[in-house]
C-alpha cells in the first residue's frame, strides 16, 4: 500500500532553509508559490507569457531564424472571386483567383511588407496603376488559366508585382506589338552593313561594300553581296529629273508651238546615253478644235502625240483630259538639255494646257546608261 508522509516544514541539513508548506491540498493546476520568507502556498498561475507561437500576434526575432532543415511554406487560403478590388483575405498568402472580372487593385491584407501569391483560374485583365497595382512593364496583363503572380504590399493597399509566370512559359514583357521596334531599340552594327536573312531564316548581315559597288543577289540560299558593277551599257538608270506645272496656258495659234510651261532639264553623263521622257499633260479645247500636242527638245519638236500624223486627235468636248507620252530620245550631248511640251490649235479654236487649277501636268526625265 502507498505510504503517506505528513510534514509542515522541510529543512535540509544544518545550513538549509526551513520551508513552511501549506497544510492543505490546492486546486487542480495550482502551483507552489513562495512569499520570499520561506513560506509556500498554493497559487493560481497568472503568468501572461506566450504559451504557443500561434498566440503571439506580433512575434519578433532576436537573431537570424534557423529553420533546422525544415521549410517556410506558402499557406493556402480560401479561393478569391475576382473583383475590381480583389478581396484577398488573411487566411493565407497563396490564393486561387476565380472569375473573369478585371482587377484594378488588391484589398489591404497584412500591411506593408505582406507577400501574396495568386494563381489565376481563368482569363481576366490585371490593370496597371501607378500606385494601386504596379505591373511589370507598366502595362496591363491579360491572364490565362494557370498563370501565377507574386505581389508585395509596399504601402497600405498598394501592391507591386515582383514576379509573373505565364502558364505557356513565355515572357510577360518580352512580346512585341507590331511596328513597335524603333531604330533606337535596335542593336548597334557596322557602318554600311545591311540586314538580310540566311538559308535558315535567321537574321544575318551583308558586309559593307566599296564605293560604287552594287548589291548583287546570290540566289536562294546565298546571302547577297556588294560587287563591282558590270561594264557600261545595259540601260541602267543613272539619274532622274522631274518637273510639273499647274498654271493655265492657252493658244489659238495653229502654225507654231506655244509652250505649256511644263519643262525639265538634264545633263547626260555620256553622249551615247539615252533619255527616257515620260509626260502626263492636261489639255482642253473649244468644240471641234483640232489640238496638237508635241514634245520639244531645246525648242524644237522631236515628237507629237496629238495632231498631224499617226496620232491625229480632235477634242470633241470642252472637258479637260489627261494625255500621256513616253519617248526615248538620244540627245548626243553632255551639256544641259531642256525638254518641254507645246500645243497648237486649229479650226479657229482655242487649246488649253492645265485648264483648271487642280490640273497639274508632269514631266520626268530618266538618263539610261548606254555608254
Amino acid at each position: 500500500m502507498a505510504s503517506t508522509l505528513t510534514v509542515d516544514k522541510i529543512k535540509g541539513g544544518s545550513s538549509g532553509v526551513a520551508l513552511t508548506l501549506p497544510t492543505t491540498d490546492g486546486s487542480a493546476g495550482q502551483l507552489l508559490k513562495t512569499d520570499g520568507s520561506a513560506v509556500l502556498s498554493w497559487a493560481t498561475d497568472v503568468d501572461t507569457g506566450i504559451t504557443s507561437v500561434a498566440a503571439d500576434t506580433t512575434p519578433q526575432l532576436g537573431g537570424d531564424l534557423d529553420c533546422n532543415g525544415a521549410q517556410i511554406q506558402w499557406s493556402k487560403g480560401a479561393d478569391v472571386v475576382s473583383a475590381t478590388a480583389l478581396p484577398v483575405l488573411t487566411d493565407g498568402n497563396y490564393f486561387d483567383v476565380t472569375g473573369t472580372t478585371a482587377v484594378t487593385s488588391i484589398n489591404t491584407t497584412g500591411g506593408a511588407g505582406t507577400l501574396i501569391k495568386l494563381h489565376f483560374d481563368a482569363i481576366l485583365t490585371l490593370t496597371h496603376h501607378a500606385t494601386d497595382l504596379i505591373l511589370p512593364g507598366g502595362a496591363n496583363i491579360t491572364t490565362a488559366a494557370g498563370d501565377e503572380a507574386e505581389f508585395i504590399e509596399y504601402a497600405a493597399g498598394d501592391y507591386r508585382c515582383t514576379n509573373y509566370s505565364k502558364a505557356d512559359g513565355t515572357s510577360v514583357v518580352g512580346s512585341l506589338d507590331d511596328n513597335s521596334v524603333t531604330l533606337a531599340k535596335m542593336a548597334g552594327g557596322t557602318d554600311g552593313n545591311l540586314i538580310t536573312y540566311d538559308a535558315s531564316g535567321d537574321p544575318a548581315y551583308v558586309t559593307t561594300g566599296s564605293s560604287g559597288q552594287v548589291l548583287t543577289s546570290g540566289g536562294t540560299g546565298v546571302a547577297p553581296t556588294f560587287q563591282t558593277a558590270a561594264g557600261g551599257g545595259g540601260g541602267k538608270v543613272l539619274q532622274v529629273v522631274s518637273g510639273s506645272k499647274s498654271t493655265q496656258v492657252s493658244t489659238g495659234s495653229s502654225g507654231s508651238w506655244t509652250s505649256t510651261g511644263l519643262t525639265a532639264s538634264i545633263t547626260p553623263a555620256n553622249t551615247a546615253n539615252k533619255i527616257l521622257v515620260i509626260v502626263t499633260q492636261w489639255l482642253r479645247a473649244t468644240t471641234n478644235c483640232v489640238t496638237k500636242a508635241g514634245l520639244l527638245r531645246g525648242g524644237s519638236e522631236i515628237g507629237q502625240w496629238m495632231g498631224s500624223g499617226p496620232c491625229d486627235f480632235t477634242i470633241g468636248d470642252t472637258q479637260p483630259h489627261s494625255y500621256s507620252i513616253t519617248y526615248v530620245d538620244s540627245p548626243g550631248s553632255t551639256s544641259s538639255v531642256t525638254y518641254n511640251t507645246g500645243i497648237q490649235a486649229g479650226n479657229n479654236g482655242t487649246a488649253y494646257a492645265q485648264p483648271y487649277t487642280n490640273n497639274t501636268s508632269h514631266i520626268t526625265l530618266i538618263e539610261l546608261d548606254y555608254s
